[in-house]
């Protein structure tokens, strides 16, 4: 493959591929690949590598010609045909030798070499050197230039060296066989001579030149005999003038320094390389120097590992922060040595010696030659160190190419670029180890300074053993911000197939790696290492701020690795390892070696795991801990595990330390350290400060505040050693404040446990756990100022055997037992010589040391000593064994306890001091009834002083036999002897106390009461004795003979829960309720329970279940009813939300068999109290059906009423908004049915419909019902409108009576005012037009007629009155018989408060039924009107019926749909009652938008506005249709009223006009009538028979 020119370095060798090992990081070398032999058809004598990366070859052909050919730098392949240098018109005998350079500054180069007879010369041979400059393609850019023109000598004259300077000038440096070394400077392309050709003096040769800066070069010639000197001499490259200029032997060597002689420019000088002969041997040596030609480093012996012989230097080039020397050894071979050097460092860097690094080369030179037949340069690269170097064995037909590259290889932009790649993106790193070209040449891939992100979501994959690395000096510069979208590394064999050891030589160094997250891939959060054996090292790494699943930044599964220098912060774990996992548990190959060295890890966290910050643990016994020294962790967690700050648990070898601290960390145990069982554990020069184990049960896994080693295997036998370890202010929950050991033999030599506290042993915890005792050791230990708020201030001892020995304890404390020692009856403790117990306190026994013998604090049950065994043997003698100069000691210190000062124990004896029951004493008592005398008790303890520890007195009933042993008679029937107990008045159970400390150590019980466990009991008596509640064995007889008789008269005997009671019993609905000192009584159930049983002596009732309820004395519990609430429990009942009840409360205990809902469900907040309404509802009202004082109802709710002023007005607005309607179409009707009319009738219509349709139940939206009522409230010319209401707070009756006579009012109204306008317009009688007494025989034609027009109009208008209020009259009507029964009583629906059928309703049902009759039945019988005009009433009828009579919700939709569909858009569509489509489409818009309204009920059941956003949607969208209908009549009345449409009645003969004709009726021509008239159809017109029967057309109204 092809890579930039900053990828590859080539380099030329004859051989075998050679390899450099790494040394320092400024000058570290890499691999080498085969080598590869090129032909350039010509003896090749040098090269040089351009600057596009392409190799120029030049050599010469036999005899006369110099060639050159170009080469592919990376493959070596060539480019074109070799090409001759020189001029084809020239002639010479030969050309040789060429030397080449590379022109920096292009593509180009030149070229020097030897040429004879090419040249007309003075005398002599004619040997020559020709430079010449060519461009990149070969083509000449100078002529050939013959350098020694001027400076010739005989004997062969040829270039040794051309240099290229950073000005562009060249030097050409020439040698010849008479010992004159010369040298030239030229300017760019050899466009002038700066410097012509000049001798370096006599018995020189061999020079060579380099670039010493910008301006200057230094040229070196040396010497071919003793007398000679070798030269150096620095020259202005400008002005060819020699600035400066010494005998190298005058600056570095006192000895003849020999040929060749070569140097390269470092910062601040050069480094000469040269042979120094050396008592006839040639060793190599090196000196810096300069640039003032002042020595830096004197001249050092490059090869003190061989012996001297003949060395040479072949070529030396710069490397960054060093060079590199190419030379041969003794034996000729080739040898490549690189350097890390600074001139002017003080130290080791300015020591040549101190950092070479060498590496043989598989070549050799066949002789000492003058000739050079090797050349080394440096060129460019990404590698560290900038520069690589390129070396060539010449002088050869075929020569070889081997590429080399450096140690490491820079990832920075143009790497990245080149791969596609984003620079400081990682997938720039996953493209270049996917590239097997940069894998295979580069050991190390380095990250160039910066943040580096997008990390895989399980990290880069390594597949192959691979050096990363961050640049810079210290981690800081490189960081890897995973931004928690993965994980940096992973490591893994398995996952590439890949042997178990592919990662031994891998190395993750210098860099930070942040914010990864592994959980997802269940990966550790910054480096995933699995598999792997040997595994990588992990070195100068900082992890932060990481999540993992196992290992919050690293883990190590079935992997070793080396840590060192490792940094790991706020990282976090979800099982184990909160900083570091390590988990052993099949890893591969024969073992596992871990090395942890110089970690740090803060503030890390096992969420459910151990190990806050470190987790190790091992499921193999191949595991080893190599090292785990400087090993530092702090603030870390492990709160549901174990080792907050390190956890390490499986069979390995342990040595920890030196250096270890472990500091403020937290676990359920060992809150610094847990080791869990190890093959041993060593732990030396360790500090464990502020940590807590805040586990409180205090089990095995709990416990050791600083540290806890426990085994879990009992009897395996692991021995502990804790050498020069401070435990300090640690802290735990049970026990161990320091430190916790559990079944391993242990010793603690030079160690101190100070400040430490926990419950129980606030220093140290030891338990022995084992059947075969395990030792704990203390050697010189401090044990101080430790404190526990139990026992064990210093120390507790739970078995074994404690040894102490030169060991102090002082200044511990204990809030109860044991300030110094807690030991237990277990355990055996020695104190030994040198041992002091000084300063230590307990607030109750044992200031020094406590032994617990039989309490509940020794850790074991009371079951160890029953009562039918003996004393324990053993009970009295002490457990711990004192050194008698230690027992002094500690006797002398100032030691302090309420009970023993220095040593003390628990009860091991006890007695009666006195009380009401001696001894002898013979009592009879009712069972469990009439109370005992009470006594007073006592205890002593082992040093036979009073006990004070608040051990626990049980007096316990014996059969009776031998007083003084208390040991029952082996013949005693057992059955006797448990068929008794005792019970104190104020415990329930057997009779108890405690020791009381105020008591001075004593306890009494005041009164105690006997129970016989069955009726035959009462007859026998018992012995009563005092016994420890811990050990009942041990004791003291309180009364010989004691009988519970049978109950006195009364009282039931009855066995309750084991005992003989004289009680009452209880029966249905009550419980036992038995208090502390009373008698037992029958209380009532609690409200939530029941009790059916009628005898019984529960102390319980019985709960009820969910959806029941019971007040308080239920027999049962009762079922919740509808509309109700009880409750979880069962403790109330409720009236539900939107549900009452007329009368009763919870507080009441009235139950109800169903609460009725609530017509508004609003209006009835439901609660305790069953009747309560709404504050907008009147509180007496039933079913909260009427509005209170001061509110009316829009629709079902009540709402606040207007002011007075603004419900006047509104009523005003509509009262004459109705009349000017009524007026207009009287007028219109008297004039012709013109359009405006029309319209305007189909709109009332309309509206009437709809507010009957808003009544329907289904219609449940206030914000509906709020429109309709403001819309429509003229339509129906209804007096429930909501500002006439509040104006005349009329109520339900008030409206049936005003309706039932409103016709007869409108009919005098109407024929008044008509009266009032013919007398006023003819001069006619008032009276008898009102009377309807017919045209006097005396008027004139004229006024008949006018009296007549008038009779016809005022039937007319009173017609439209009456019409116009139909609707509204009938439903009036109907609802006096709208009755609804509430548990089995009718009321009223309009007005609940009104019974049906009694009183005031049964006057009122009966005038309704005449109601029925004339307008319901009568009018649209006896009225001449039209057809439809009848259909429409029917209708309207119907409409009405449903409204008042239909409570279900589907049918109500179901039947007025139906009517409103049947009766109103199908027969419109079939009759098409106008003659104007129009006015046809407008009628079938409004019947179709009714019938939608009414059905959209279906979806609007709940009576809220907000139930769904579906219902929301449903009422926008019905306010939406309606509002545009009322703006399409506003539309067309407007434009009838402004364009004079007019409109007819359809006849018979009109079915031939055209279809969109407005066509009037024609105009009745009355004719004179005698009386009134009585209908329309008496009116005569010109045209009898004009009348239209039943026809396709006709008006509505």
């Amino acid at each position: 493959m092809v890579l930039t020119k900053h990828v590859v370095i080539v380099v030329v060798l004859l051989g075998v591929t050679m390899a450099f090992l790494p040394h320092t990081a400024a000058s570290r070398m890499g691999v080498c690949s085969g080598a590869t032999a090129i032909t350039p058809g010509f003896l090749a004598s040098d090269f040089a590598v351009l600057a596009d990366e392409r190799l120029v070859v030049v050599g010469q052909t036999s005899p006369a010609s110099v060639m050159a050919r170009f080469y592919d730098r990376l493959t070596l392949t060539p480019i074109g045909s070799a090409f001759m240098l020189h001029d084809t018109g020239p002639t010479a005998a030969s050309r040789a030798s060429p030397v080449v350079a590379a022109d920096p500054y292009s593509t180009g180069f030149y070229v020097a070499w030897y040429a004879r007879d090419q040249s007309d010369h003075v005398g002599g041979n004619s040997d020559e050197t020709v430079v010449r400059a060519f461009d990149g393609s070969g083509a000449p850019l100078s002529a050939e230039i013959w350098v020694n023109k001027d400076f010739f000598v005989t004997n062969g004259q040829y270039p040794t060296a051309l240099e290229v300077l950073p000005s562009g000038n060249v030097v050409v440096t020439i040698t010849s066989w008479n010992n004159v070394a010369i040298f030239a400077v030229y300017g760019p392309q050899l466009a002038s001579a700066i410097v012509p050709a000049t001798g370096l003096g006599s018995s020189t040769e061999n020079p060579s030149a380099f670039s010493l800066g910008e301006d200057e070069a230094v040229v070196l010639a040396q010497e071919t005999s003793s007398s000679a000197t070798s030269k150096i001499r620095i020259l202005n490259a400008t002005t060819g003038t020699t600035s400066r200029s010494s005998s190298l032997e005058a600056l570095v060597s006192p000895n003849l320094v020999y040929h060749p002689l070569i140097g390269t420019a470092v910062p601040g000088g050069m480094v000469i390389t040269f042979a120094d002969l050396n008592s006839g041997e040639i060793p190599l040596y090196a000196a810096g120097i300069r640039s003032d030609l002042t020595v830096a480093t004197p001249k050092t012996w490059l090869h003190p590992e061989e012996p001297i012989g003949r060395w040479y230097p072949r070529a030396i080039r710069p490397l960054a922060g060093g060079f590199a020397i190419l030379h041969n050894n003794r034996m000729n071979v080739g040898m490549l040595r690189t350097y890390a050097y600074s001139m002017d460092a003080p130290g080791p860097e300015g020591n040549l010696n101190a950092y070479s690094s060498l590496h043989t080369l598989p070549f050799t030179f066949t002789t000492p030659s003058i000739l050079p037949n090797a050349q080394m340069h440096a060129v460019a690269d990404l590698g560290v160190g900038g520069t690589a170097l390129v070396i060539a064995k010449l002088a050869l037909f075929s020569p070889e190419f081997v590429t080399c590259y450096a140690e490491a290889i820079v990832l920075d932009a143009t790497i990245c670029a080149h791969h596609g790649t984003a620079v400081y993106s990682l997938d720039c790193l996953s493209a270049a180890l996917a590239n097997t070209t940069l894998v295979t040449n580069y050991a190390t891939f380095e990250l160039a300074p910066g943040t580096w992100s997008s990390c895989p979501a399980t990290g880069i994959l390594l597949t192959s053993a691979t050096n990363i690395r961050g640049g810079g000096a210290s981690p800081d510069d490189v960081i890897i911000d995973c931004a928690g979208t993965g994980i940096a590394f992973r490591l893994d064999p398995v996952a590439v197939g890949g042997p178990a050891n592919m990662h031994t030589s891998t190395i993750i160094s210098h860099m930070t790696i942040r914010n990864g997250d592994g959980t997802a891939a269940s990966l550790a959060g910054a480096i995933h290492v699995a598999n792997a054996v040997p595994g990588p090292t992990l070195s100068s790494l900082v992890v932060s701020s990481c999540r993992g699943a196992t290992g919050g930044g690293i883990a190590l599964l079935d992997a070793g690795a080396t840590l060192d220098s490792v940094t790991v912060s706020s990282s976090t774990a979800q099982t184990s390892g909160g900083g570091i996992a390590i988990a052993i548990t099949s890893p591969p190959g024969s073992g596992t070696v871990v090395s942890i060295k110089s970690v740090t890890i803060s503030s890390c966290t096992a969420l459910s795991g151990s190990g806050g910050g470190l987790s190790l643990v091992t499921a193999t016994a191949v595991t080893q801990i190599a090292t785990f020294a400087d090993v530092h962790v702090t603030d870390c967690a492990a709160r549901l595990g174990l080792g907050g700050g390190v956890a390490m648990v499986g069979a390995m070898d342990l040595s920890l330390g030196p250096n270890l601290h472990i500091n403020t960390s937290v676990a359920l145990g060992g809150g610094g350290l847990a080791v869990e069982d190890p093959v041993s554990l060593t732990v030396t020069d360790a500090v464990m400060a502020g940590n807590s184990a805040i586990g409180l049960d205090g089990s095995a896994s709990h416990g050791g505040g600083g540290a806890l080693a426990r085994v879990r295997l009992r009897g395996k036998l692991i021995n502990t050693a804790w050498s020069a370890v401070s435990w300090y202010a640690n802290s735990a929950a049970s026990l161990g404040g320091g430190l916790y050991v559990l079944g391993m033999p242990t010793t603690v030599t030079s160690s101190s446990l100070v400040n430490n506290n926990a419950a129980s042993g606030g220093g140290l915890a030891f338990s022995s756990l084992s059947a075969v005792p395990r030792a704990v050791t203390m050697i010189s230990a401090v044990l101080s100022s430790n404190s526990a708020s139990l026992a064990g201030g210093g120390a507790l001892l739970r078995g074994g055997i404690l040894t102490a020995t030169a060991s102090t304890f002082a200044g511990n404390t204990a809030d109860r037992y044991g300030g110094g020692l807690f030991v237990t009856d277990e355990a055996q403790a020695v104190i030994g010589s040198g041992s002091l117990f000084a300063s230590n306190a307990a607030t109750l026994a044992g200031g020094g040391t406590f032994e617990c013998r039989l309490a509940a604090e020794c850790g074991r049950a009371a079951a160890t000593c029953l009562a039918t065994q003996p004393r324990p043997d053993g009970i009295d003698r002490a457990l711990i064994n004192w050194d008698a100069a230690a027992y002094a000691a500690t006797a002398a210190a100032s030691n302090a306890a309420a009970q023993g000062p220095i040593s003390a124990s628990d009860a091991v004896a006890v007695g009666v001091v006195g009380g009401g029951i001696g001894a002898s004493t013979s009592l009879e008592v009712p069972s469990g009834n009439n109370p005992l005398p009470g006594a007073v008790f006592f205890a002593t303890d082992v040093y036979n002083q009073s006990v004070i520890t608040g051990d626990v007195l049980r007096v316990m009933v014996r059969p009776a036999g031998d007083p003084a042993s208390l040991e029952p008679p082996r013949l005693a029937p057992l059955a006797l002897a448990s068929s008794l107990a005792v019970a104190s008045s104020h415990d329930a159970a057997e009779a108890t106390c405690s020791l009381d400390v105020a008591a001075g150590g004593q306890c009494s019980l005041p009164t105690l009461g006997l129970f016989a466990t069955s009726a035959n009991a009462t007859s026998v008596p018992v012995v009563l004795a005092v016994v420890l509640d811990a050990a009942p064995c041990v004791g003291a007889p309180v009364a010989l003979s004691v009988r519970a008789t049978e109950c006195a008269s009364g009282l039931t005997g009855s066995v309750i829960a084991g005992r003989y009671t004289c009680i009452e019993l209880c029966g249905a609905g009550t419980f036992v309720n038995k208090t502390a000192g009373a008698a037992s009584v029958c209380s009532p159930c609690p409200r939530g329970s029941s009790q059916s049983s009628p005898q019984h002596q529960d102390k319980q009732c019985k709960p009820c279940g969910g959806g029941s309820y019971a007040f308080e004395g239920a027999t049962a519990c009762t079922a919740c009813p509808p509309g109700g609430e009880c409750g979880p429990d069962g403790v109330f009942l409720h009236a539900a939300s939107g549900y009452w009840y007329p009368a009763g409360s919870n507080a009441d205990g009235l139950h109800v068999a169903e609460f009725f809902e609530c017509v508004n469900p609003d209006s009835c907040p439901g609660g305790p109290q069953y009747s309560v309404c709404a504050s907008e509802y009147a509180p007496n009202a039933f079913l909260c059906h009427r509005c209170k004082a001061g509110a009316a109802k829009v629709g079902h709710v009540c709402q606040e009423c207007w002011p007075v002023w603004a419900a006047a007005l509104a009523t005003i607005v509509l009262f004459v908004i109705v009349i000017a309607v009524v007026v207009y179409l009287i007028r219109k009707a008297g004039s012709g049915t013109q359009i405006q009319s029309l319209v305007l009738k189909i709109a009332l219509s309309y509206l009437q419909m709809l507010s009957l349709a808003s009544s329907f139940k289904s219609q449940t939206s206030t914000l509906f019902q709020s429109y309709v009522s403001g819309a429509s409230s003229g339509a129906l010319l209804s007096a429930d409108f909501f500002a006439l209401v509040c104006l005349t707070g009329h109520g339900f009756f008030d409206e049936f009576v005003f309706y039932m006579i409103l016709p007869l009012i409108i009919v005098v109204v109407v024929r008044s005012v008509y009266a009032a306008l013919f007398a006023k317009s003819t001069g006619g009688s008032w009276l008898r037009f009102l009377f309807c007494r017919g045209a006097h025989p005396s008027w004139p034609a004229e006024l008949v007629t006018s009296y007549s027009a008038h009779q016809v109009a005022a039937l007319q208008a009173g017609t439209i009155a009456v019409f116009l209020v139909y609707p509204t009259i009938v439903r009036q009507i109907l609802l006096v018989f709208h009755c609804q029964s509430f548990a089995g009583e009718l009321r009223l629906k309009p007005d609940l408060d009104t019974v049906c059928y009694q009183g005031k309703h049964l006057d009122y049902a009966i005038a309704a039924g005449a109601g029925v009759l004339v307008y319901v039945v009568g009018v649209p019988l006896v009225a001449d009107v039209w057809f439809f005009e009848f259909l429409v009433m029917a209708r309207k009828s119907i409409i009405v019926a449903v409204a008042v009579f239909i409570d279900s919700v589907d049918l109500q939709i179901s039947s007025g749909g139906t009517a409103v569909v049947v009766f109103g858009v199908l027969l419109n569509t079939r009759l098409r009652p106008f003659e104007s489509p129009m006015l046809n489409h407008l009628e079938e818009a409004a019947l179709t938008i009714v019938a939608v309204t009414i059905i959209s009920g279906a979806s609007l059941r709940d009576g809220t506005d907000a139930s769904s956003d579906s219902q929301q949607l449903l009422i926008v969208v019905l306010l939406l249709i309606n509002s545009v209908l009322m703006a399409s009549f506003i539309f067309l009345w407007l434009r009838a009223r402004f364009f004079r449409a007019s409109v007819k009645v359809a006849d018979e003969t009109s079915s031939d006009e055209p279809e969109d004709s407005l066509l009037a009726d024609k105009k009745p021509e009355l004719a004179i009538e005698p009386a009134c008239v009585t209908s329309l159809s008496s009116v005569s017109t010109s045209e009898p028979e004009t009348r239209p029967a039943l026809g396709p057309r006709q008006i509505h109204w």
